[in-house]
């Protein structure tokens, strides 16, 4: 695997967002910016030998600074909605930030999709650094996430997540990529099958229940016309 480091215009923070292009041997490739830990495109080759990028991502860095869709970003330090921006361990009551209604969604406004991680290349990987405060968004402990991508000659985009903290705090990490595999403007003729045995029910606001329901026999598909 090659990677490729490069400046990008944006300045957040004080200090240069960089861009990083991982290429296999097949010829794929991966973007990915140290503003957000951001998947900024996956280039696959086509039949014809031309890259076709198979995720959603902005053009210009000032896109990805005023984002609200979280495309391609690490998330945390929760994923996912907490109801009512508030949850209690053990005796104490911690209250987050207000960033979706009433809810706080994807650790608040200063989650990691809004850092600018620190960089560094390792033997055939990129490896991004950030650190999130005690009591920032109303999260306890010192955290400290690093997110390392490797690529390898199958086609494989790794990502492994490293977390630290000095205090007893709740972390759900992921990633945000929007995928669309077929090249065309709209995902509607796309099916997907989830492998899964349960799933956690969420309400009419996206908040999960607490019920965990069992496998579904029937395939989720979209169905409709691709159209612009």
């Amino acid at each position: 695997m090659q990677i490729i480091e490069s400046d990008i215009d944006g300045n957040p923070g004080g200090s240069a967002v960089r861009l990083f292009k991982l290429v296999n041997r097949k010829g794929l490739s991966v973007e990915i910016i140290n503003y957000g830990a951001v998947i900024k495109s996956i280039c696959l080759p086509e039949s014809n030998g031309v890259p076709e990028n198979i995720v959603l991502g902005y053009d210009r860095i000032e896109d990805y600074l005023s984002d609200t869709h979280y495309l391609g970003a690490t998330i945390g330090r929760y994923a996912n909605r907490i109801s009512h921006a508030s949850f209690r361990m053990g005796t104490k009551l911690y209250r987050l930030d207000k960033n979706d209604g009433e809810n706080c969604n994807h650790g608040g406004f200063s989650g990691f999709h809004a850092k600018l991680f620190d960089c560094s290349i390792g033997e055939n990987k990129l490896i991004l650094r950030a650190e999130s405060a005690d009591g920032e968004g109303g999260f306890p402990g010192n955290v400290v996430l690093t997110v390392t991508y490797h690529l390898s000659d199958e086609n494989e985009l790794q990502m492994d997540y490293h977390l630290s903290t000095d205090k007893r705090t709740p972390v759900n990490i992921t990633n945000h990529t929007y995928f669309n595999l077929s090249g065309e403007d709209t995902i509607l003729r796309h099916q997907l099958q989830i492998e899964s045995d349960e799933l956690l029910e969420t309400d009419e606001n996206f908040l999960p229940t607490g019920r965990i329901l069992k496998k579904m026999t029937s395939r989720a598909s979209t169905s409709g016309n691709s159209g612009k």
